[in-house]
């Protein structure tokens, strides 16, 4: 039990001052002391009284609260969490000391409770809250099942929904089968009608719940059209039957619910609807269907509707460039990355050897060389063709003896002033980058020949670097331009 409460009173002394304007024009001053006693502000707090409860427990839960408030405080309201509330009033001079509330919890949760209290004397107010103080269990044995019907075959996942921390779990699945897990899956092979019951034991006891299962005979989904394909291109459409082929197993198929992505209508609940699809690429095709026994089954048929648009060609290879060398094949990749799906596809790898139909073919180089590719696909709403022009260059090793100069003179006399014309007459295979350098400054790139007029004589360093993805070699070469 709490101590009893106790009022406490400041004295608290105020001088107070009061000036008079007289008739006579003088003022007079006039100050008295005034005493006032002033109420003290109240503080809520409790705690428990353990010797009922230690706030833990199971339904029905008693407990015993404690007022542990600081201060003048005659009014109490507490606020058990579980909506319901106490009110309790103390008298300033009661002598009796003041017995808290004892609250049952009927229901299992986890409680806030509160305490508020109320001087009367100034209407001072506290309230202390504490969250999650009291928590109450019951033995639950109720739980889900995911699904709760279904086709022979069906798995069921089965959930305990329990509050309170049960420590076993003892399941009978109504077709001879049983668990002890927390959280089964069970399979059902068999049609019928199944009586699931869970046995749930913790703390505060044990707990039975039953659930029915049923398992009906289900249809089995297959579905045909007048058409699977067809062109939409340049505002066309593509109209298309579909009909229902599905078996019911035993039983008439009832019901029907159709989702056509991409079609319209997106969905239908017609046995046998028409579809028209404006909109390019492959699109799913998704029936449920119900039988007299009301077994549901679904199935989507993936890309079951092709709708071209004219190919626009495009390529991409694995890659284009490589060193070659006589103990390896140079294997390419080719993915067809066209616009509008395409149906036929003619490859040309541009090495004379033979072409390909497959979408995403892979091809062997064996030589060095610059290499053309050409794509043409074909689909019911036209053709495209493209070619490459060198997308795949096979490279081979420069010798810089194969490295050739050749210096001409195509105006005037080879002096000063004259016009001077270099070119690349190397026999060297295949190269993908030349720079020309005169006394070691860059003055052409990628040309086979340049034209030079040069305003100084002197000696001429020319530099001819020729480069592939096997390397770099460079030539010199020596002109002496003189003067006039």
């Amino acid at each position: 039990m709490s101590a009893k409460t106790r009022r406490l009173l400041i004295l608290t002394i105020f001088s107070v001052a009061l000036v008079l304007a007289l008739q006579t024009g003088c003022d007079e001053l006039i100050t008295e002391q005034v005493f006032i006693t002033e109420a003290g502000h109240p503080t809520a707090d409790f705690s428990l009284d353990t010797g009922y409860s230690s706030g833990v427990g199971c339904v029905p839960c008693t407990v015993k609260f404690v007022d542990e408030s600081n201060g003048p405080h005659q009014v109490l309201t507490w606020s058990f969490g579980d909506g319901d509330t106490a009110y309790d009033t103390i008298p300033a001079d009661s002598s009796i000391a003041y017995d808290p509330p004892l609250h049952i919890y009927t229901a299992p949760g986890i409680y806030d409770v509160s305490l508020t209290v109320k001087d009367t004397a100034l209407d001072g107010v506290d309230r202390r809250v504490k969250p999650r103080f009291v928590y109450v269990g019951l033995t639950s044995a109720e739980f889900s099942a995911e699904p709760n019907s279904g086709c022979p075959g069906t798995e069921v996942q089965f959930r305990p929904l329990e509050y309170s921390n049960v420590k076993s779990y003892s399941w009978l699945f109504g077709d001879n089968s049983s668990s002890i897990e927390a959280s089964p899956l069970h399979t059902y092979g068999d049609v019928g009608t199944y009586i699931c019951t869970l046995v749930a034991t913790d703390d505060c006891g044990e707990d039975t719940a039953t659930m029915q299962i049923n398992i009906r005979q289900c249809p089995t989904v297959a579905i045909a059209a007048d058409s699977t394909s067809g062109c939409v291109a340049d505002g066309a459409s593509l109209e298309i039957p579909f009909h229902d082929a599905s078996d019911g197993n035993g039983s008439n198929v009832v019901v029907w619910a159709w989702q056509f992505p991409g079609g319209n209508p997106f969905n239908s609940v017609a046995s046998d609807p028409v579809v028209t699809y404006t909109q390019g690429g492959r699109h799913d095709v998704i029936l449920t269907v119900t039988n007299e026994d009301q077994g549901v089954a679904t199935d989507t048929f993936v890309d079951y509707i092709t709708a071209y648009t004219t190919p626009v060609v495009s390529m991409l290879p694995s890659v284009t460039e490589i060193c070659y060398s006589p103990y390896r094949q140079f294997l390419v990749t080719f993915t067809d990355q066209s616009m509008g799906l395409g149906e036929q596809w003619i490859w040309d790898f541009g090495d004379g050897t033979y072409d390909s139909t497959e979408q995403n073919p892979t091809h062997a180089y064996t030589q060095p060389g610059f290499y053309t590719v050409g794509l043409k696909v074909i689909n019911p709403c036209g053709f495209d063709s493209l070619a490459y022009d060198s997308l795949i260059i096979v490279s081979d090793q420069l010798l810089v003896s194969n490295v050739l100069i050749q210096i001409d003179t195509v105006d005037g006399i080879g002096d000063v002033f004259s016009t001077f014309r270099f070119s690349d007459v190397s026999t060297t295979g295949v190269i993908t980058s030349r720079n020309w350098l005169i006394n070691g400054t860059l003055v052409a790139q990628d040309v086979l020949q340049f034209d030079t007029v040069f305003d100084v004589e002197g000696e001429k360093i020319v530099t001819l670097q020729q480069s592939n993805s096997c390397g770099l070699v460079e030539l010199e070469d020596t002109l002496i331009v003189p003067s006039l």
